[in-house]
């Protein structure tokens, strides 16, 4: 059995907990729900984060193979010829996967992974994904272009251990430093990292005009919503599902506004 590394850890509570939403969902015949959880691990979660992490550690190849072969035995019963194709033709498996007995085969890592190593590990790692989400989206907010490598500073341990993974996932440059006249990204309240953002702004007049008709823009969107929501009639003749989209819609505004702000004063 190999010994896993933190990602693995990670995409391997992940799977846990597909499994026991499966169930739920299967209990309440949604299966709806259950493709969407599916298409969600598969795309999300395996390819979109475990994939690349492989990528710069090849220790844990023979783990994610060992994984997916179980994610293939799991889509059977929603995709029982393509699955029986994977079987056969990339795991090479003579017998017909409707006749696998399916075993616990989780069993020799859950000790690993329930333990306070491995919660920790797991913890670390989460944060190292909450770090690489938050670089994309100042990427967005700052208008960056995706294609540009930030150089970012930072003295954690954490980041300074997963750097590959994130120079190459995040289009980074990672060099230890704390030079706190930078942009600050905090994560999980101990995890800075510093960048240099007015380095990659062509125009920075341009940017704050930009900036100050974006705060307008949404703190108009808010009161309106707010007064939408506020309206006695709009509650009781709505649909419910539009209701809770303009809930949803005056939430994500309002982060919008706070990080539209946080962005100008930077900035001036």
């Amino acid at each position: 059995m190999n010994q896993l590394s933190p990602a693995s850890l990670w995409i391997l509570d992940k799977y846990i907990n597909l499994e026991k939403e499966l169930e739920k969902h299967l209990q309440d015949y949604e299966l709806t729900h259950s493709v969407q959880a599916l298409y969600n691990f598969l795309w999300d979660d395996y390819a979109d984060w475990y994939v690349e992490y492989l990528k710069t550690d090849e220790t844990q190849i023979t783990f994610a193979k060992e994984l997916y072969k179980q994610f293939v035995i799991t889509i059977s019963p929603y995709m029982p010829f393509e699955s029986q194709a994977l079987w056969q033709d990339f795991f090479g498996e003579s017998q017909l996967l409707a006749n696998y007995v399916k075993e616990d085969w989780t069993t020799g890592y859950l000790e690993e992974l329930n333990s306070e190593k491995g919660t920790k590990e797991l913890e670390k790692f989460n944060k190292v994904i909450e770090l690489i989400k938050n670089l994309r989206s100042t990427r967005g907010l700052f208008r960056i272009d995706p294609a540009t490598k930030l150089i970012i500073q930072t003295e954690n341990e954490t980041v300074i251990s997963y750097s590959d993974y994130i120079q190459l996932i995040g289009r980074t440059v990672v060099k230890q430093g704390s030079d706190k006249n930078l942009y600050e990204l905090k994560i999980g309240g101990d995890v800075s990292v510093f960048v240099d953002i007015k380095n990659y702004i062509n125009d920075l007049d341009l940017e704050v005009s930009r900036t100050n008709k974006e705060i307008n823009s949404l703190e108009k969107q808010i009161r309106g919503l707010e007064k939408k929501l506020d309206n006695p009639k709009f509650i009781e003749n709505a649909d419910p599902e539009m209701v809770e989209r303009s809930k949803d819609d005056l939430n994500a505004r309002k982060i919008e506004l706070v990080n539209n702000q946080q962005k100008l004063k930077f900035l001036v």
